[in-house]
Protein backbone atom coordinates (compact mmCIF):
# COMPACT_ATOMS: atom_id res chain seq x y z
CA UNK A 1 0.00 0.00 0.00
CA UNK A 2 1.04 3.41 -1.03
CA UNK A 3 1.67 5.72 1.98
CA UNK A 4 -0.63 8.76 1.14
CA UNK A 5 1.76 11.88 2.17
CA UNK A 6 0.21 13.94 4.88
CA UNK A 7 -0.51 17.37 3.84
CA UNK A 8 -0.97 20.61 6.24
CA UNK A 9 -4.53 21.78 6.33
CA UNK A 10 -6.20 24.30 4.56
CA UNK A 11 -4.85 27.69 5.75
CA UNK A 12 -7.74 30.80 6.40
CA UNK A 13 -6.67 33.84 7.79
CA UNK A 14 -7.55 37.48 7.87
CA UNK A 15 -4.19 39.71 6.18
CA UNK A 16 -3.64 43.18 6.89
CA UNK A 17 -0.92 45.31 6.48
CA UNK A 18 0.42 47.63 9.25
CA UNK A 19 1.47 51.62 8.34
CA UNK A 20 5.55 52.22 8.65
CA UNK A 21 6.37 52.77 12.10
CA UNK A 22 4.22 50.49 13.50
CA UNK A 23 5.40 48.60 16.63
CA UNK A 24 4.45 45.34 17.83
CA UNK A 25 3.69 46.96 20.61
CA UNK A 26 0.50 48.77 18.99
CA UNK A 27 -0.74 46.52 16.86
CA UNK A 28 -3.19 45.89 19.24
CA UNK A 29 -6.26 47.79 20.12
CA UNK A 30 -5.15 49.65 23.38
CA UNK A 31 -9.39 48.77 24.55
CA UNK A 32 -8.32 44.68 24.40
CA UNK A 33 -5.03 45.01 25.81
CA UNK A 34 -5.85 43.90 28.38
CA UNK A 35 -7.31 40.85 27.24
CA UNK A 36 -4.32 39.49 26.05
CA UNK A 37 -4.03 36.19 27.57
CA UNK A 38 -0.65 35.07 26.27
CA UNK A 39 2.07 37.29 24.22
CA UNK A 40 4.46 34.80 22.69
CA UNK A 41 7.29 35.90 20.87
CA UNK A 42 7.75 33.68 17.49
CA UNK A 43 11.34 32.13 17.15
CA UNK A 44 11.50 31.14 13.34
CA UNK A 45 14.94 31.99 11.27
CA UNK A 46 12.66 31.55 7.83
CA UNK A 47 10.40 34.44 9.40
CA UNK A 48 12.02 36.08 11.21
CA UNK A 49 11.04 38.25 14.47
CA UNK A 50 7.18 37.82 15.50
CA UNK A 51 4.67 37.84 17.86
CA UNK A 52 1.79 35.81 18.78
CA UNK A 53 -1.15 37.68 20.46
CA UNK A 54 -3.87 34.50 22.17
CA UNK A 55 -7.00 35.90 23.90
CA UNK A 56 -9.87 34.64 25.61
CA UNK A 57 -9.03 31.15 25.94
CA UNK A 58 -12.19 28.28 26.37
CA UNK A 59 -13.69 26.17 23.60
CA UNK A 60 -12.41 23.51 21.52
CA UNK A 61 -8.89 23.57 19.74
CA UNK A 62 -8.42 25.93 17.02
CA UNK A 63 -6.93 24.71 13.91
CA UNK A 64 -4.85 27.83 14.13
CA UNK A 65 -2.67 26.17 16.47
CA UNK A 66 -1.29 23.88 13.62
CA UNK A 67 -0.34 26.97 11.21
CA UNK A 68 1.58 28.05 14.17
CA UNK A 69 3.54 25.42 15.80
CA UNK A 70 4.44 24.67 11.94
CA UNK A 71 6.32 27.94 12.38
CA UNK A 72 7.49 27.76 15.27
CA UNK A 73 7.38 23.61 16.51
CA UNK A 74 9.29 24.67 20.30
CA UNK A 75 5.55 26.49 20.90
CA UNK A 76 3.45 24.99 23.56
CA UNK A 77 0.22 26.09 22.98
CA UNK A 78 -1.47 23.33 24.60
CA UNK A 79 -3.81 26.09 27.09
CA UNK A 80 -4.31 28.38 24.17
CA UNK A 81 -7.72 27.33 23.43
CA UNK A 82 -9.53 29.94 21.79
CA UNK A 83 -11.04 31.82 19.15
CA UNK A 84 -8.93 35.08 18.91
CA UNK A 85 -5.46 35.34 17.84
CA UNK A 86 -3.49 37.84 16.15
CA UNK A 87 -0.35 36.21 14.90
CA UNK A 88 2.26 39.90 13.65
CA UNK A 89 5.36 39.06 11.23
CA UNK A 90 7.96 41.02 9.83
CA UNK A 91 7.73 40.15 5.86
CA UNK A 92 9.61 42.16 3.48
CA UNK A 93 10.88 44.77 6.20
CA UNK A 94 6.87 45.38 6.61
CA UNK A 95 4.14 43.86 9.73
CA UNK A 96 1.57 42.21 8.28
CA UNK A 97 -0.97 40.52 11.01
CA UNK A 98 -2.89 37.08 10.20
CA UNK A 99 -5.69 37.11 12.42
CA UNK A 100 -7.75 34.25 12.98
CA UNK A 101 -11.70 33.45 14.15
CA UNK A 102 -12.55 37.21 15.66
CA UNK A 103 -8.38 38.75 16.41
CA UNK A 104 -9.59 40.93 13.64
CA UNK A 105 -11.51 43.01 15.94
CA UNK A 106 -8.70 43.32 18.52
CA UNK A 107 -6.42 45.21 15.90
CA UNK A 108 -5.55 48.58 16.31
CA UNK A 109 -7.37 49.96 13.02
CA UNK A 110 -5.18 53.38 13.31
CA UNK A 111 -2.00 51.26 12.53
CA UNK A 112 -3.30 49.84 9.33
CA UNK A 113 -3.51 50.56 5.55
CA UNK A 114 -7.08 51.22 4.80
CA UNK A 115 -6.86 50.19 0.59
CA UNK A 116 -4.74 46.77 1.28
CA UNK A 117 -7.54 44.08 1.26
CA UNK A 118 -8.86 46.34 -1.27
CA UNK A 119 -5.86 46.68 -3.80
CA UNK A 120 -4.43 43.85 -3.60
CA UNK A 121 -7.70 41.78 -3.99
CA UNK A 122 -7.89 43.61 -7.26
CA UNK A 123 -4.82 43.13 -8.28
CA UNK A 124 -4.85 39.37 -8.20
CA UNK A 125 -7.76 39.18 -11.03
CA UNK A 126 -5.82 39.08 -14.60
CA UNK A 127 -7.60 42.21 -16.18
CA UNK A 128 -7.07 40.11 -19.87
CA UNK A 129 -9.19 37.49 -19.09
CA UNK A 130 -12.39 39.39 -17.23
CA UNK A 131 -15.62 37.61 -18.26
CA UNK A 132 -18.13 39.35 -15.82
CA UNK A 133 -19.09 42.39 -13.70
CA UNK A 134 -21.95 42.93 -11.94
CA UNK A 135 -23.37 44.09 -9.37
CA UNK A 136 -22.07 40.41 -6.67
CA UNK A 137 -19.02 39.34 -9.02
CA UNK A 138 -16.32 40.32 -11.29
CA UNK A 139 -14.93 37.10 -12.68
CA UNK A 140 -12.14 35.89 -14.94
CA UNK A 141 -11.66 32.81 -16.70
CA UNK A 142 -8.14 31.78 -18.31
CA UNK A 143 -7.61 29.59 -20.87
CA UNK A 144 -3.84 28.88 -20.13
CA UNK A 145 -3.83 24.93 -18.80
CA UNK A 146 -4.06 22.93 -22.19
CA UNK A 147 -1.04 26.11 -23.61
CA UNK A 148 0.67 25.61 -20.47
CA UNK A 149 0.00 21.88 -20.01
CA UNK A 150 1.35 22.43 -16.07
CA UNK A 151 -0.80 19.70 -15.03
CA UNK A 152 -1.81 20.99 -12.10
CA UNK A 153 -5.42 23.01 -12.04
CA UNK A 154 -5.38 26.18 -9.86
CA UNK A 155 -7.83 28.10 -8.38
CA UNK A 156 -8.05 31.58 -7.32
CA UNK A 157 -10.94 33.67 -6.29
CA UNK A 158 -11.70 36.84 -4.36
CA UNK A 159 -14.48 37.15 -1.87
CA UNK A 160 -15.81 40.60 -0.93
CA UNK A 161 -18.81 41.73 0.90
CA UNK A 162 -18.80 45.09 -0.80
CA UNK A 163 -20.47 44.48 -4.18
CA UNK A 164 -19.19 47.09 -5.88
CA UNK A 165 -15.88 45.41 -5.60
CA UNK A 166 -16.48 42.08 -5.39
CA UNK A 167 -13.58 39.75 -7.46
CA UNK A 168 -14.00 36.47 -8.23
CA UNK A 169 -11.58 34.73 -10.36
CA UNK A 170 -10.67 31.12 -11.86
CA UNK A 171 -6.86 30.63 -13.16
CA UNK A 172 -5.52 27.73 -14.94
CA UNK A 173 -2.15 28.87 -13.85
CA UNK A 174 0.54 30.03 -11.16
CA UNK A 175 3.45 32.43 -12.70
CA UNK A 176 4.73 31.02 -8.36
CA UNK A 177 6.46 28.06 -7.61
CA UNK A 178 4.00 26.62 -5.17
CA UNK A 179 4.33 23.48 -4.00
CA UNK A 180 0.63 22.75 -3.63
CA UNK A 181 -1.74 23.79 -5.82
CA UNK A 182 -2.65 27.15 -4.45
CA UNK A 183 -5.96 28.49 -3.34
CA UNK A 184 -6.47 32.16 -2.54
CA UNK A 185 -9.64 33.66 -1.78
CA UNK A 186 -9.15 37.50 -0.58
CA UNK A 187 -12.17 39.38 1.57
CA UNK A 188 -11.81 43.26 2.23
CA UNK A 189 -14.19 44.49 4.66
CA UNK A 190 -16.18 48.17 3.84
CA UNK A 191 -12.91 49.94 4.53
CA UNK A 192 -10.66 47.76 2.16
CA UNK A 193 -8.26 47.05 4.56
CA UNK A 194 -8.36 42.89 5.53
CA UNK A 195 -7.38 40.53 2.58
CA UNK A 196 -9.01 36.75 3.74
CA UNK A 197 -6.81 34.08 2.67
CA UNK A 198 -7.65 30.37 2.07
CA UNK A 199 -4.35 28.54 0.78
CA UNK A 200 -3.62 24.65 0.51
CA UNK A 201 -0.23 25.21 0.73
CA UNK A 202 2.76 23.87 3.27
CA UNK A 203 3.06 25.86 5.83
CA UNK A 204 6.34 25.78 6.88
CA UNK A 205 7.55 26.12 3.48
CA UNK A 206 5.34 28.55 1.55
CA UNK A 207 3.94 30.75 3.87
CA UNK A 208 6.16 33.08 3.72
CA UNK A 209 6.55 33.39 0.12
CA UNK A 210 3.02 33.71 -0.44
CA UNK A 211 2.83 36.40 1.92
CA UNK A 212 5.48 38.46 -0.19
CA UNK A 213 3.50 37.88 -3.40
CA UNK A 214 0.89 39.28 -2.05
CA UNK A 215 2.85 42.37 -1.01
CA UNK A 216 4.67 42.58 -4.09
CA UNK A 217 0.75 42.32 -5.79
CA UNK A 218 -0.75 45.05 -3.41
CA UNK A 219 2.98 47.16 -4.60
CA UNK A 220 1.93 47.09 -8.02
CA UNK A 221 -0.20 50.37 -9.47
CA UNK A 222 -3.95 49.52 -10.35
CA UNK A 223 -4.72 47.57 -13.93
CA UNK A 224 -6.58 51.03 -15.84
CA UNK A 225 -8.98 47.81 -16.82
CA UNK A 226 -10.08 47.59 -13.69
CA UNK A 227 -9.60 51.14 -12.21
CA UNK A 228 -12.99 51.62 -12.08
CA UNK A 229 -13.23 49.79 -8.43
CA UNK A 230 -11.54 52.79 -7.29
CA UNK A 231 -14.23 54.89 -8.63
CA UNK A 232 -17.08 53.26 -6.57
CA UNK A 233 -17.09 53.36 -2.80
CA UNK A 234 -19.55 52.17 -0.55
CA UNK A 235 -21.18 54.47 2.25
CA UNK A 236 -20.14 52.99 5.44
CA UNK A 237 -20.94 56.65 7.63
CA UNK A 238 -24.45 56.33 9.50
CA UNK A 239 -25.27 59.86 9.21
CA UNK A 240 -24.29 60.37 5.62
CA UNK A 241 -26.90 57.05 4.83
CA UNK A 242 -29.93 58.50 6.62
CA UNK A 243 -28.97 61.76 4.54
CA UNK A 244 -29.52 59.73 1.46
CA UNK A 245 -32.34 57.81 2.50
CA UNK A 246 -34.42 60.97 3.26
CA UNK A 247 -33.23 62.75 -0.24
CA UNK A 248 -34.86 59.71 -1.72
CA UNK A 249 -38.24 60.08 0.28
CA UNK A 250 -38.31 63.26 -0.52
CA UNK A 251 -37.18 63.18 -4.69
CA UNK A 252 -39.57 60.44 -4.76
CA UNK A 253 -42.48 62.79 -2.69
CA UNK A 254 -41.37 65.90 -5.66
CA UNK A 255 -41.53 63.31 -8.92
CA UNK A 256 -37.45 63.77 -9.18
CA UNK A 257 -36.56 60.39 -9.77
CA UNK A 258 -36.13 59.21 -13.23
CA UNK A 259 -34.26 55.88 -12.15
CA UNK A 260 -36.04 53.72 -9.65
CA UNK A 261 -36.65 50.06 -9.89
CA UNK A 262 -37.59 47.25 -7.50
CA UNK A 263 -35.78 43.92 -8.24
CA UNK A 264 -36.05 41.10 -5.89
CA UNK A 265 -32.50 40.75 -3.90
CA UNK A 266 -31.65 37.01 -5.00
CA UNK A 267 -31.54 34.56 -7.63
CA UNK A 268 -33.81 31.99 -6.91
CA UNK A 269 -33.45 29.79 -10.40
CA UNK A 270 -37.18 30.47 -11.04
CA UNK A 271 -39.48 33.28 -13.32
CA UNK A 272 -40.90 35.67 -11.18
CA UNK A 273 -44.56 35.95 -12.36
CA UNK A 274 -45.84 38.53 -9.80
CA UNK A 275 -44.93 40.98 -7.18
CA UNK A 276 -46.65 43.23 -4.77
CA UNK A 277 -46.26 45.31 -1.67
CA UNK A 278 -49.13 44.36 1.08
CA UNK A 279 -50.91 47.60 2.38
CA UNK A 280 -53.98 47.84 4.22
CA UNK A 281 -55.37 51.76 2.98
CA UNK A 282 -53.34 51.60 -0.26
CA UNK A 283 -53.14 48.50 -1.87
CA UNK A 284 -51.04 47.70 -4.77
CA UNK A 285 -52.84 45.00 -6.67
CA UNK A 286 -50.50 42.27 -8.20
CA UNK A 287 -48.47 43.27 -11.06
CA UNK A 288 -46.21 41.39 -13.13
CA UNK A 289 -42.66 41.95 -12.82
CA UNK A 290 -41.15 45.64 -13.86
CA UNK A 291 -43.96 47.21 -13.22
CA UNK A 292 -44.54 47.40 -9.86
CA UNK A 293 -41.76 50.32 -9.55
CA UNK A 294 -43.92 52.30 -11.86
CA UNK A 295 -47.09 51.36 -9.98
CA UNK A 296 -45.58 52.79 -6.73
CA UNK A 297 -43.61 55.87 -7.92
CA UNK A 298 -47.32 56.49 -9.78
CA UNK A 299 -49.53 56.05 -6.21
CA UNK A 300 -47.42 58.45 -4.87
CA UNK A 301 -47.79 60.67 -6.74
CA UNK A 302 -51.95 59.85 -7.90
CA UNK A 303 -52.90 60.13 -3.87
CA UNK A 304 -51.25 62.80 -3.37
CA UNK A 305 -48.62 60.73 -0.42
CA UNK A 306 -46.66 62.60 2.17
CA UNK A 307 -42.47 61.77 2.77
CA UNK A 308 -43.80 59.64 5.97
CA UNK A 309 -45.90 57.34 4.25
CA UNK A 310 -43.20 56.87 1.66
CA UNK A 311 -40.53 56.50 4.61
CA UNK A 312 -42.95 54.15 6.21
CA UNK A 313 -43.87 52.03 3.51
CA UNK A 314 -40.40 51.46 1.92
CA UNK A 315 -38.44 50.85 5.43
CA UNK A 316 -41.43 48.43 6.82
CA UNK A 317 -42.53 46.77 3.80
CA UNK A 318 -42.26 43.75 2.34
CA UNK A 319 -41.37 42.62 -1.31
CA UNK A 320 -43.60 39.61 -2.23
CA UNK A 321 -42.85 37.78 -5.33
CA UNK A 322 -44.42 34.71 -6.97
CA UNK A 323 -43.09 31.98 -9.22
CA UNK A 324 -44.59 29.86 -12.14
CA UNK A 325 -45.42 27.35 -9.20
CA UNK A 326 -47.50 29.91 -6.93
CA UNK A 327 -44.38 29.56 -4.39
CA UNK A 328 -43.91 32.93 -2.21
CA UNK A 329 -40.56 34.35 -1.37
CA UNK A 330 -40.65 37.76 0.42
CA UNK A 331 -37.53 40.43 1.05
CA UNK A 332 -37.11 43.78 2.93
CA UNK A 333 -38.47 46.20 0.24
CA UNK A 334 -36.10 48.62 1.37
CA UNK A 335 -33.65 45.75 0.15
CA UNK A 336 -35.42 45.23 -3.17
CA UNK A 337 -34.40 49.11 -4.34
CA UNK A 338 -31.94 50.14 -6.92
CA UNK A 339 -31.93 53.55 -8.31
CA UNK A 340 -29.60 56.46 -8.44
CA UNK A 341 -29.89 60.35 -7.18
CA UNK A 342 -27.95 63.08 -6.88
CA UNK A 343 -27.02 64.87 -3.55
CA UNK A 344 -24.51 67.90 -2.57
CA UNK A 345 -23.42 67.60 -6.22
CA UNK A 346 -21.97 64.06 -5.35
CA UNK A 347 -23.75 61.15 -7.34
CA UNK A 348 -24.97 58.49 -5.24
CA UNK A 349 -26.27 54.72 -6.37
CA UNK A 350 -28.49 52.53 -4.26
CA UNK A 351 -28.12 49.02 -4.64
CA UNK A 352 -30.14 46.73 -2.16
CA UNK A 353 -29.88 48.75 0.62
CA UNK A 354 -26.48 49.89 0.32
CA UNK A 355 -25.46 53.33 -0.57
CA UNK A 356 -22.43 53.84 -2.95
CA UNK A 357 -21.19 57.09 -3.70
CA UNK A 358 -19.93 57.21 -7.85
CA UNK A 359 -17.07 59.16 -9.13
CA UNK A 360 -18.79 62.15 -11.36
CA UNK A 361 -16.10 61.93 -14.50
CA UNK A 362 -16.23 58.37 -14.46
CA UNK A 363 -19.86 58.02 -14.68
CA UNK A 364 -19.52 61.22 -17.79
CA UNK A 365 -16.99 58.44 -19.29
CA UNK A 366 -18.68 55.37 -19.00
CA UNK A 367 -22.34 56.96 -20.55
CA UNK A 368 -20.19 58.27 -23.23
CA UNK A 369 -18.20 54.95 -23.91
CA UNK A 370 -21.62 53.38 -23.94
CA UNK A 371 -23.60 55.65 -26.15
CA UNK A 372 -20.89 55.09 -28.88
CA UNK A 373 -22.06 51.13 -29.04
CA UNK A 374 -26.17 52.43 -28.58
CA UNK A 375 -28.39 51.34 -31.22
CA UNK A 376 -30.13 54.56 -31.11
CA UNK A 377 -32.43 54.10 -33.76
CA UNK A 378 -33.03 50.39 -34.51
CA UNK A 379 -35.90 48.46 -36.45
CA UNK A 380 -37.24 46.37 -33.69
CA UNK A 381 -40.26 45.87 -33.09
CA UNK A 382 -42.22 46.55 -29.75
CA UNK A 383 -42.84 44.07 -26.91
CA UNK A 384 -45.65 43.56 -24.76
CA UNK A 385 -44.24 40.39 -22.85
CA UNK A 386 -42.63 39.62 -19.94
CA UNK A 387 -40.65 36.91 -21.27
CA UNK A 388 -38.52 36.51 -24.24
CA UNK A 389 -39.55 33.75 -25.51
CA UNK A 390 -42.84 35.03 -26.03
CA UNK A 391 -41.28 37.83 -28.11
CA UNK A 392 -39.23 35.57 -30.24
CA UNK A 393 -41.22 35.17 -33.15
CA UNK A 394 -42.30 38.41 -33.99
CA UNK A 395 -38.22 39.56 -33.73
CA UNK A 396 -37.41 36.46 -35.80
CA UNK A 397 -40.01 37.50 -38.48
CA UNK A 398 -39.51 40.91 -38.46
CA UNK A 399 -35.57 40.62 -39.02
CA UNK A 400 -35.23 37.56 -40.99
CA UNK A 401 -32.83 36.28 -38.23
CA UNK A 402 -32.79 32.14 -37.39
CA UNK A 403 -34.02 31.57 -34.00
CA UNK A 404 -31.30 29.24 -32.31
CA UNK A 405 -32.24 29.55 -28.74
CA UNK A 406 -30.89 26.86 -26.49
CA UNK A 407 -28.59 25.76 -28.76
CA UNK A 408 -25.31 24.80 -26.59
CA UNK A 409 -22.29 23.81 -26.83
CA UNK A 410 -19.63 22.35 -23.56
CA UNK A 411 -15.90 23.49 -24.18
CA UNK A 412 -13.33 21.21 -24.33
CA UNK A 413 -11.13 22.63 -21.18
CA UNK A 414 -13.73 22.95 -19.09
CA UNK A 415 -13.35 25.67 -17.86
CA UNK A 416 -16.65 27.09 -18.79
CA UNK A 417 -20.39 25.04 -18.25
CA UNK A 418 -22.33 24.91 -21.44
CA UNK A 419 -22.44 27.73 -23.68
CA UNK A 420 -25.69 28.92 -25.25
CA UNK A 421 -24.39 30.46 -29.07
CA UNK A 422 -27.19 32.87 -29.20
CA UNK A 423 -30.98 33.59 -29.32
CA UNK A 424 -30.71 34.78 -33.18
CA UNK A 425 -28.19 34.73 -36.10
CA UNK A 426 -28.27 36.74 -39.19
CA UNK A 427 -27.32 36.16 -42.76
CA UNK A 428 -24.24 37.82 -42.55
CA UNK A 429 -23.60 36.57 -38.80
CA UNK A 430 -24.68 39.24 -36.59
CA UNK A 431 -25.40 37.13 -33.42
CA UNK A 432 -28.08 38.78 -31.03
CA UNK A 433 -28.45 37.44 -27.21
CA UNK A 434 -32.30 38.73 -25.80
CA UNK A 435 -33.63 39.37 -22.13
CA UNK A 436 -36.60 40.86 -20.52
CA UNK A 437 -35.79 43.21 -17.71
CA UNK A 438 -33.55 46.59 -18.48
CA UNK A 439 -33.74 46.76 -14.26
CA UNK A 440 -32.93 43.64 -13.27
CA UNK A 441 -28.91 43.86 -12.57
CA UNK A 442 -28.52 39.73 -12.23
CA UNK A 443 -30.89 39.24 -15.78
CA UNK A 444 -28.63 41.16 -17.49
CA UNK A 445 -25.15 40.10 -16.22
CA UNK A 446 -26.13 36.58 -17.35
CA UNK A 447 -26.92 38.31 -20.42
CA UNK A 448 -23.36 40.11 -20.86
CA UNK A 449 -21.68 36.79 -19.75
CA UNK A 450 -23.58 34.98 -22.07
CA UNK A 451 -22.88 36.93 -25.22
CA UNK A 452 -18.81 37.31 -23.69
CA UNK A 453 -18.58 33.69 -23.78
CA UNK A 454 -19.93 32.57 -27.04
CA UNK A 455 -17.46 35.10 -28.33
CA UNK A 456 -14.45 33.84 -27.01
CA UNK A 457 -15.22 30.76 -27.95
CA UNK A 458 -15.49 32.14 -31.65
CA UNK A 459 -12.07 33.76 -31.50
CA UNK A 460 -8.86 33.18 -32.98
CA UNK A 461 -7.39 33.69 -29.51
CA UNK A 462 -9.37 30.97 -27.26
CA UNK A 463 -11.98 29.76 -29.84
CA UNK A 464 -12.44 26.08 -30.44
CA UNK A 465 -13.21 24.86 -34.03
CA UNK A 466 -16.03 22.07 -32.39
CA UNK A 467 -18.19 25.24 -31.42
CA UNK A 468 -17.49 26.90 -34.76
CA UNK A 469 -18.74 23.08 -36.38
CA UNK A 470 -21.85 23.60 -34.51
CA UNK A 471 -22.65 27.67 -34.88
CA UNK A 472 -22.17 26.09 -38.65
CA UNK A 473 -24.28 23.07 -38.37
CA UNK A 474 -26.70 25.53 -37.33
CA UNK A 475 -25.99 27.83 -40.18
CA UNK A 476 -26.49 25.70 -42.25
CA UNK A 477 -30.01 24.10 -41.39
CA UNK A 478 -31.40 27.77 -42.48
CA UNK A 479 -29.22 28.00 -45.66
CA UNK A 480 -26.92 31.06 -44.39
CA UNK A 481 -23.30 30.93 -44.83
CA UNK A 482 -20.82 29.11 -42.50
CA UNK A 483 -17.87 30.62 -40.93
CA UNK A 484 -14.50 30.06 -40.20
CA UNK A 485 -12.95 30.25 -36.41
CA UNK A 486 -11.45 33.44 -35.51
CA UNK A 487 -13.82 34.52 -38.40
CA UNK A 488 -13.74 38.87 -38.86
CA UNK A 489 -16.74 41.31 -39.10
CA UNK A 490 -18.85 39.51 -36.49
CA UNK A 491 -20.96 41.69 -34.45
CA UNK A 492 -22.36 40.70 -31.01
CA UNK A 493 -25.96 42.33 -30.20
CA UNK A 494 -27.77 42.08 -26.80
CA UNK A 495 -31.05 43.39 -27.11
CA UNK A 496 -33.01 44.22 -24.08
CA UNK A 497 -36.84 44.29 -23.35
CA UNK A 498 -37.93 47.19 -20.90
CA UNK A 499 -39.67 46.60 -18.37
CA UNK A 500 -40.50 49.61 -15.94
CA UNK A 501 -41.41 52.89 -17.15
CA UNK A 502 -39.58 54.62 -14.74
CA UNK A 503 -36.54 53.56 -15.54
CA UNK A 504 -34.84 54.99 -18.54
CA UNK A 505 -31.77 52.99 -18.94
CA UNK A 506 -30.16 50.10 -17.25
CA UNK A 507 -28.58 50.45 -13.79
CA UNK A 508 -25.05 51.40 -12.79
CA UNK A 509 -23.38 48.01 -12.38
CA UNK A 510 -25.20 46.87 -15.40
CA UNK A 511 -23.80 49.31 -17.12
CA UNK A 512 -20.10 48.34 -15.86
CA UNK A 513 -20.99 45.16 -16.43
CA UNK A 514 -21.63 45.55 -20.65
CA UNK A 515 -18.11 48.33 -20.47
CA UNK A 516 -16.28 45.40 -19.38
CA UNK A 517 -17.49 42.74 -22.17
CA UNK A 518 -17.19 45.94 -24.83
CA UNK A 519 -13.97 46.03 -24.08
CA UNK A 520 -13.20 41.99 -23.68
CA UNK A 521 -14.85 41.32 -27.17
CA UNK A 522 -13.36 44.31 -28.94
CA UNK A 523 -9.94 43.35 -28.28
CA UNK A 524 -10.86 39.98 -29.29
CA UNK A 525 -11.85 41.47 -32.67
CA UNK A 526 -15.98 41.49 -32.61
CA UNK A 527 -17.82 44.75 -33.14
CA UNK A 528 -20.13 44.73 -30.09
CA UNK A 529 -23.86 46.62 -30.24
CA UNK A 530 -26.81 46.67 -27.40
CA UNK A 531 -30.44 48.26 -28.18
CA UNK A 532 -33.17 49.37 -25.37
CA UNK A 533 -36.55 47.78 -27.37
CA UNK A 534 -39.69 49.99 -26.16
CA UNK A 535 -42.85 48.35 -24.48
Amino acid sequence: MVKKKNQDPSFVASMFLHKKGTKFSNVIDPEFQSDIDQETTLKSYKYGSGKLFVFNPGGNPPSWQKYVQKIDPSLNLASSVNNSVVMTLYVSGRLVSLTFGYGNSKLNTETLVSDFGRKASINLVNPDFIREVSDVTISETTFQTQKHNTGIRNSKSIFSKDPAAFVKGLSGHSYVDWNYPFTCDANFSSVGSSLKIKANIQIDKNLKSMLMYILQIYDKPLSPQLSFLNKINPITDDYLNSLLWDSLFNKLFNGMINNFSISFPSDLGSDIVSERIPDVKYSLKTVIPGELASKFVDEIQNNHLNVKWISDKIMKSQLIVQDEYDNEYRAQLKKSIITELVHNGISYVLLFNTWYSVDTNFLHDLDKELDSILEHSNPYPNHNSTNEKDYFPNLGSTLGWANIDLKTYSPKDGTMDRVEVADFVSKNHEFTHVKYGHSSSSKLSHLFLQGNNSGVLMSSRFGEQGFIDKINDLLKKHNFPTMKLGEKDIKIRFLIMKSDKKRKDIPLFSKISLMTVKRNLESLGFTVSYALVDQ
